[in-house]
């Protein structure tokens, strides 16, 4: 679900725009630098292969930044630290292809993201598991008197 923070427009009227638009230049270059960098190794490497296909190797550089277009446009939040291997390991299956692939295939060839490390469950401390045995007798009691199920006291 996207975030959205208010932007007064030139009219003076406030639009909510999502929070990705307010990124700095500078990161957005620089994520897009390490695509095309990681991009253009891979492109490389299935060049060398000689498949049938392939772009003329003048046209590498052009490739690399049409298939960066491609990655870009697929709303993923890129990022070197999670992406760049998952990458790497996708070209490696691109250089099992008879036929030059597409940046489709770049994509279907990419392992999921790994889910971040849950946190393990928090110990129960003696006074808590203590509290918590009171309360359920609490609990216990009360409904037993509801009933009238309690045995009387002498």
């Amino acid at each position: 679900m996207s975030k959205y923070i208010p932007k007064v427009g030139p009219d003076g009227n406030t639009w909510f725009v999502p929070a990705k638009e307010q990124r700095h230049p500078d990161f957005e270059a620089a994520r897009e630098k390490w695509l095309l960098a990681v991009l253009a190794t891979g492109l490389k490497h299935l060049f060398v292969l000689g498949l049938p296909g392939h772009p003329p190797a003048k046209a590498i550089a052009v490739v690399a930044k049409a298939w960066r277009m491609v990655l870009l446009n697929q709303h993923i939040d890129w990022n070197p630290d999670q992406d760049a291997a998952r990458i790497d390991a996708a070209f490696l299956k691109l250089m099992e292809f008879t036929k030059w692939p597409s940046p489709g295939d770049l994509l279907a060839a990419m392992e999921p993201r790994q889910a971040p490390l849950a946190l393990p469950p928090a110990m129960e401390t003696p006074a808590r598991r203590e509290q918590r045995r009171q309360s359920t007798l609490t609990g216990i009691r009360s409904v037993l008197e509801t009933m009238n199920l309690l045995p009387k006291e002498s």
